[in-house]
C-alpha cells in the first residue's frame, strides 16, 4: 500500500509524509469430508517496520495525525466450519 504526501492545512505548508506498507498473508483451505471445511492462515503487517499515520485531522495543529504502530505485527488463525 502506498500513501502520497497529504496537506492538512488549507495553505498546504503542513504535510503528512508519504509512506509504503508491505503486508503478506498465506493460507491453506481444504474441505474435509462432506460437512467440514478447514482454513489455516499466517500473516504479517508492516513487514518493513515503517512509521506511518493512521488518521489525519485537517486544520488541527500541533496534533494533526495519529501514528500507526511501527512494530511488525504477526497474526494467524485456524477456522473449522461445519456445513449443514
Amino acid at each position: 500500500m502506498f500513501r502520497d504526501v497529504m496537506p492538512f492545512t488549507p495553505d498546504g505548508l503542513n504535510q503528512a509524509t508519504s509512506f509504503s506498507l508491505l503486508n503478506a498473508k498465506i493460507g491453506y483451505r481444504r474441505a474435509i469430508g462432506a460437512h467440514f471445511d478447514l482454513d489455516a492462515y499466517l500473516g504479517v503487517n508492516n513487514l518493513t517496520g515503517v512509521q506511518y499515520y493512521q488518521m489525519v485531522f485537517v486544520n488541527q495543529l500541533p496534533d494533526a495525525y495519529l501514528p500507526g504502530p511501527k512494530d511488525i505485527n504477526y497474526y494467524g488463525g485456524v477456522n473449522l466450519k461445519y456445513l449443514f
